[in-house]
């Protein structure tokens, strides 16, 4: 199992975050990824405006993800959570959780979003992949019959 977890290091008090990494689970630990990340929601001083690490509350694109805020634009980097006018793929993650996520992403109220994939979005963009995912699950259990 690979997630994404910032790796972070301090210097004189200030975080710096320095590369975005896939790593393994540590042997024993029965922690996820987003419950780690919990633990270190910060924002960083980015000389006059402030950017927000969010950990997503649920399993969504993958266990893990993150968004980056900026409260005072009211722009949110969704990463892999918002595909816009692409295909979305979930390999590592969960659609009704990444539903979910859709609905977090909102309580934001942003402005602009800026996808992980494609030009960028409003909220409206949201909602549309919102429905691919309602139609797409509808499809699957369909099969199930």
């Amino acid at each position: 199992m690979h997630e994404k977890l910032l790796r972070l290091c301090f210097f004189a008090e200030r975080c710096v975050i320095l590369e975005v990494n896939k790593i393994r689970q540590p042997p024993g630990c029965s922690k996820g990824v987003n419950e780690i990340m919990k633990e270190y929601a910060f924002g960083i001083d980015l000389g006059g405006t402030t950017a927000e690490i969010h950990p997503v509350p649920t399993t969504a694109h993958t266990d893990g993800d993150l968004v980056v805020w900026l409260p005072d634009h009211g722009v949110l980097f969704t990463g892999d959570l918002l595909f816009n006018g692409v295909t979305p793929l979930s390999l590592h993650g969960d659609i009704t959780g990444w539903l979910d996520a859709l609905d977090w992403l909102k309580t934001f109220q942003p402005r602009h979003l800026v996808p992980g994939h494609g030009p960028l979005s409003t909220t409206d963009d949201l909602d549309v992949l919102a429905d691919y995912f309602r139609w797409l699950l509808d499809a699957v259990h369909d099969t199930d019959d």
